[in-house]
């Protein structure tokens, strides 16, 4: 199932305000103290080198496919041993464990991070480090076709560097969500004396009265009664204000009707914002005519460039001071659009979905364009001048289709690539 976030203000007392500010620096430290300990620890394990001659190997392998094709020398967490596994359906199977996760080790991450991050809780040292060690494996490149943490090691490119203070995690395990007085809770407990080894136990309140909270708030109270499942979340700063990032799970509904062999198709027009089409005869045009998004688009371009001209005609007495506004406003115009394609895709993508429920749709296929097919689709020209770099997220509504599905029940694809004419599903011309 999706795990979904929802960010919520939250009221901080004073007196904790640089406790909590310090330690999300804390956590900035850790990041970038875990690339130090995994590349000290490959670089002793000679991991390079060894994966130079993989490659080797691999390509006399590929050539002439004579013999057992070469296992890798290396993993991403480097080297490690087997261990007797004591946990769940698995107990007594032998796992490999890399010696950096394993605790009782003095060079693994828990041992190097408790002893230098003394006053942090050690749940919250343990989430970073997973949520760190889940994402290693998957990094990319930002070149070529090596794996991420491959193309560190033969120095293709530099560690990532974390120079800003970072979101401090915690979970059901450290922290609980309770109603007081009518009002939601958020108790916590990330960091401990150093002295006696006691947490300090800190309790925030949800602004969730706000008149944008209001999704947020039904969250919040689903949470609180159990319906839906509280997962890891965060605790971020962001421009003077704290928030609280609940991620949590909904449960799939159980839909009966739905036929698994009927699929509706969706995918972009070229004369219009979306064409929906299921089976051979019934069709629909998605997201009207398009005439507020080409007059959305325009609002943006007009205001933008007025201030521009504004700016260039002004006096000496008027430039050079107020950069961060001046920032601020172009940073204002750039979210103003971002706002408006992000309530427009939330719109379409439920009335989609709402669509295929009552169809008896088991299955939804959306054709997402490729980067050299968005040219000449109508979201994407639409209002444009051809010289704003105000783009449609197609990415962005092919995630948030894929979440509603999932909610109902109903599976979800992505192609990047319509059939042909005369086939079933979505005709390539409008």
């Amino acid at each position: 199932m999706t795990v979904r976030t929802t960010r919520v203000e939250i009221i901080v007392d004073k007196s904790r305000k640089e406790a909590l500010k310090s330690l999300a620096v804390s956590c900035q430290r850790m990041q970038n103290r875990l690339w130090q300990i995994w590349l000290c620890h490959h670089s002793n394990n000679d991991s390079a080198n060894k994966l130079r001659l993989h490659f080797d190997a691999y390509r006399k392998w590929e050539q002439t496919k004579e013999g057992k094709k070469p296992d890798w020398p290396v993993l991403p967490l480097g080297a490690g041993s087997f261990e007797k596994s004591t946990k769940g359906g698995k107990k007594g199977k032998e796992t490999f464990k890399p010696f950096l996760t394993q605790s009782h080790r003095d060079d693994s991450f828990y041992r190097i991070l408790s002893a230098e991050f003394p006053d942090v809780h050690v749940r919250t040292r343990g989430l970073l480090t997973n949520a760190w060690q889940s994402r290693i494996g998957k990094r990319e490149a930002a070149n070529g076709n090596l794996p991420g943490w491959v193309s560190i090691l033969f120095a293709n490119e530099s560690l990532p560097s974390f120079t800003r203070p970072q979101p401090i995690p915690f979970d059901k395990d450290n922290a609980r969500l309770s109603v007081v007085d009518g009002e939601i809770k958020l108790q916590t407990r990330l960091e401990r004396n150093e002295d006696d080894g006691k947490s300090f136990v800190d309790t925030f309140t949800l602004l969730l009265n706000k008149k944008k909270a209001r999704n947020s708030r039904v969250v919040a109270n689903k949470i609180v009664s159990g319906e839906y499942a509280w997962k890891g979340s965060n605790l971020m700063y962001d421009r003077g204000k704290w928030y609280a990032l609940l991620a949590y799970e909904m449960p799939v509904r159980e839909r009966v009707g739905l036929d698994a062999n009927k699929t509706l198709f969706v995918r972009p027009g070229t004369k219009n914002p979306w064409r929906v089409k299921i089976g051979y005869e019934e069709s629909w045009m998605f997201g009207g005519n398009g005439s507020h998004v080409e007059y959305a688009r325009r609002a943006v371009i007009r205001e933008r460039a007025q201030r521009k001209e504004h700016y260039r005609w002004a006096g000496s007495s008027q430039k050079g001071r107020g950069g961060h506004r001046a920032r601020s406003v172009w940073t204002k115009l750039s979210s103003r659009w971002k706002d408006f394609s992000k309530r427009y895709n939330h719109e379409v993508t439920r009335q989609i979905v709402r669509l295929a429920v009552s169809r008896g749709c088991g299955r939804v296929v959306y054709f997402q364009p490729k980067d050299s097919q968005r040219e000449g689709r109508y979201l994407s020209t639409a209002g444009n001048d051809g010289h704003s770099a105000m783009f449609w997220d197609y990415f962005q509504f092919g995630s948030l289709l894929a979440s509603k599905c999932e909610t109902e029940g109903i599976e979800c694809g992505k192609k990047t690539k319509a059939p042909a004419r005369g086939m079933r599903g979505v005709r390539k011309t409008d």
